[in-house]
């Protein structure tokens, strides 16, 4: 099982840097983050999508929701982009990405 959940991982990530660069896309045409919109589920559909934003900064969030990546315990069912492009879970993004 810990294979499938690494696998569909995949779903996350593709989520997560779709939705920046939506993120970048709106800032450029707006100078600012905190008005724009982004998918807030991920392609297949295992994750939803937060994003909390303002003027100048942006952090997403993956979160599972559907099995088997809600027993994710190798990256804590959460997964995490920022603008200036750090991932999480923290310390160690490194076992999620």
């Amino acid at each position: 099982m810990g294979s499938i959940r690494k696998s569909n991982r995949a779903d996350a990530k593709v989520a997560l840097n779709d939705a920046a660069q939506q993120l970048q896309r709106c800032y450029t045409l707006d100078n600012s983050y905190a008005n724009c919109q982004i998918d807030t589920t991920s392609p297949e559909e295992f994750y939803t999508i937060a994003l909390n934003a303002n003027t100048s900064t942006y952090s997403l969030t993956a979160t599972a929701v559907k099995a088997p990546q809600t027993g994710d315990t190798g990256c804590i069912n959460t997964m995490g982009l920022n603008n200036l492009g750090q991932k999480t879970p923290n310390p160690d993004p490194k076992n999620c990405w």
